[in-house]
């Protein structure tokens, strides 16, 4: 839908240098408005043409796309984390190996850029599969979900892409380090490696997987809480009339209450593991001066604070940046495992095909062009033959039974049941939304207008509302 704030001045960035992507003076005009004057929304640029929404997220479905073709001709499992790095691992490599070496800067600012366009890329797929949702994939999936995929689980690309690259780093910048402790320390060298290994490989791993794993459990809970939450906001009338807001007060209290105790967990992991980052750097040089002495050395001053030196430089790479690379790739993994269970949803079937036909049942419809084109007849009637469908896969009694009807144009057709009979499938399996599972439906090229049971508005002006992403037309708005 249009936006309401229309942004006039294109980016700045795009039409820069490179002296000026360097030192980020393509934003100074920015500032210096906003120090004049003070900004509003209409003062931000536009976003640069490689940032936007609709070409990330086309760029990020093509490789789900081919992910999804090479897992079925392999019979394998497609995997959202490969589709990623196929989509954006060279310019986040380029971050690394050109900026990160030259600018700081401009390496944490190229990062998060990418970690941006990761997150919106994902939130655009995501959206396009919502909307691709049949009925069985929407029973497996609740609006609490989808809503904590795109505001929590996406959040963890814009902070593992800036210290992923340290992942890399860290085993260059250990062995050059250590080669240069051994011209001081020689042996008593080893000493220092046996502290690193084990605060860096076991400890911070181990600590690494647990946050993983409870940032799972997180998202679980969490899924939970919203999903209550949506219920009793769209029920408040009712609970308010029966005055049951203290049982469910303490429903929501208590799925929060779960929550939080796994997020005090994690909280109480994250400072160990700082505490424990800090504190190792200490243990190394203590244990590698321990150890030339005891291996007969003769420690003086210039030694000690070159070894301090040379400690200091593992410091970040090692004990605070690779920790937390390991901690936020965790919990990026479990966010990914959750995209991807949600992208293999069921979807719907085009009704849009000629020849929808399976063993089972089958949809036609004549709106598309296809070699028979000359035998298309204009929009007849509407017509369902034995048509049997359910929205179990497996049901003891189908949902719809045998179903025959035939609706000539201009007729007005009302159908009449109980509660439960099917009228709501009925109109389901017309629209796609429910697959036949027996008999053949053809809707005789004709449109479909559907109006659904539950009349809803989305948050936008009455106009879009109305036009629904259609252009403007003011005479056809008019009538």
């Amino acid at each position: 839908m249009e936006s309401k704030v229309i942004l006039k001045e294109k980016n700045a960035y795009e039409s820069a240098n490179f002296l000026s992507k360097i030192f980020i003076t393509s934003s100074f005009t920015l500032f210096r408005r906003g120090y004049k004057q003070g900004l509003t929304v209409e003062d931000l640029w536009q976003a640069c043409e490689s940032d936007l929404s609709g070409r990330l997220g086309d760029r990020l479905e093509e490789a789900w796309e081919k992910e999804l073709e090479t897992a079925k001709r392999k019979g394998g499992k497609p995997s959202f984390s490969k589709a990623l790095i196929s989509s954006f691992w060279v310019e986040y490599m380029l971050c690394g190996l050109l900026c990160g070496l030259l600018f700081i800067v401009v390496w944490f600012l190229s990062q998060g850029r990418v970690g941006m366009r990761v997150r919106i890329a994902s939130c655009s797929l995501m959206y396009r599969k919502i909307l691709k949702l049949d009925r069985n994939g929407m029973s497996k999936t609740e609006p609490g979900q989808v809503i904590n995929l795109m505001s929590n689980d996406v959040n963890r690309f814009d902070m593992v892409t800036l210290f992923l690259n340290y992942i890399w780093v860290m085993p260059i910048v250990v062995p050059v380090v250590s080669y240069l402790v051994w011209q001081h320390v020689a042996w008593a060298t080893l000493a220092a490696l046996t502290v690193i290994f084990l605060q860096t490989v076991l400890v911070q791993a181990y600590l690494s997987n647990r946050q993983g794993v409870l940032r799972g459990k997180i998202a679980k809970r969490t899924d939970e809480r919203v999903k209550v939450m949506s219920e009793l906001v769209n029920g408040v009338q009712v609970i308010k009339m029966y005055a049951w807001e203290k049982p469910f007060e303490k429903l929501v209290a208590k799925l929060r209450k779960m929550e939080v105790n796994f997020i005090m967990r994690t909280s109480m992991i994250k400072g160990f593991s700082t505490a424990l980052s800090v504190f190792t750097e200490r243990f190394i040089l203590y244990s590698a001066v321990v150890a030339y002495v005891v291996l007969g050395g003769n420690i003086r001053a210039e030694i000690t604070f070159s070894l301090v030196q040379y400690f200091n430089l593992l410091q970040l790479a090692c004990n605070i940046f690779f920790p937390m690379a390991l901690a936020f790739l965790a919990e990026t993994m479990v966010s990914i495992k959750r995209i991807e269970e949600f992208l293999m949803l069921e979807e719907l079937t085009p009704v849009n095909a000629i020849e929808y036909i399976n063993t089972k049942g089958s949809i036609t419809n004549g709106s598309e062009k296809a070699i028979i084109e000359k035998e298309r007849p204009k929009p007849t009637a509407l017509v369902l033959s034995g048509v049997s469908a359910s929205w179990l896969e497996d049901p003891i009694v189908p949902t719809l039974r045998d179903i025959t009807i035939t609706a000539m144009p201009g007729e007005f057709v009302g159908i009449a049941g109980l509660v439960g009979a099917g009228k709501s499938s009925l109109l389901q399996v017309i629209l796609g939304e429910l697959p036949p599972t027996q008999g053949k439906i053809s809707l005789g090229g004709a449109r479909i207008s559907y109006a659904s049971q539950e009349p809803w508005l989305f948050v936008a002006t009455i106009r879009q509302n109305i036009l629904f992403g259609l252009p403007y037309d003011k005479t056809r708005y008019k009538k």
